[in-house]
């Protein structure tokens, strides 16, 4: 017995992360009322307490292959997209991080999805494609999937900047970037793309 007590007493949090305990369902408090948390190293607590370990590393949420964001553009191209939220949780805000919602990550991603998705809807052909941008390679019936194509770095910016101001602030989370990997149009209209390119290729020479 004494063995286990003083093995179930010794918790060690390693480097990078932050340790909580939680004694009988509620989490340690420090004198100001503020959610407690150990530092990385050798800790000691009571065998009828736990501690949860949180990361405090840069994570990331990674929506690609079967969890990819499937949308409609404004013209009414499907387009597939692949992207990654990177983050980390906020020190001061833990408590909300870890008690605000029962699945945190999967409330954010959902939140993120529909964000995308209302933005890429937004997106209009109405301006000019600058000179040696990606869009001037594709044909104009590329449409909405081109105009994309040439804004996603001006998305990833516009998106990255909501999520620091208003999920962050809600979530108790860091965004640090959101990046947009890929952006695939339907087979056929790539396979469609592909042929005009191609007889453009061959008209040209």
């Amino acid at each position: 017995a004494v063995l286990w007590s003083l093995r179930s007493s010794a918790v060690r949090v390693p480097e990078g992360n932050v340790g909580i305990i939680i004694r009988f369902g509620a989490a340690e408090r420090d004198a100001g009322g503020a959610l407690a948390t150990r530092a990385p190293g050798l800790h000691f607590k009571w065998p009828w307490e736990k501690v949860v370990l949180v990361s405090m590393m840069e994570q990331k949420i990674e929506l690609a292959g079967e969890g990819a964001i499937r949308t409609m553009a404004a013209d009414g191209t499907a387009l597939r997209l692949d992207a990654a939220l990177r983050y980390q949780p906020n020190r001061a805000m833990l408590e909300q991080f870890l008690f605000g919602l029962q699945r945190p990550l999967e409330h954010i991603s959902t939140l993120f999805t529909c964000l995308l998705r209302n933005e890429l809807a937004n997106v209009q052909a109405n301006a000019t494609p600058p000179a040696h941008s990606v869009a001037e390679a594709l044909p104009q019936e590329a449409g909405s999937y081109a105009l994309i194509r040439r804004e996603r770095g001006l998305l990833s910016t516009r998106i990255a900047d909501f999520c620091k101001a208003r999920i962050g602030d809600e979530h108790g989370v860091e965004f640090n970037a959101v990046d947009l990997t890929d952006i695939l149009p339907p087979d056929e209209l790539r396979d469609a793309l592909n042929a005009v390119m191609q007889a453009r290729s061959a008209a040209e020479a």
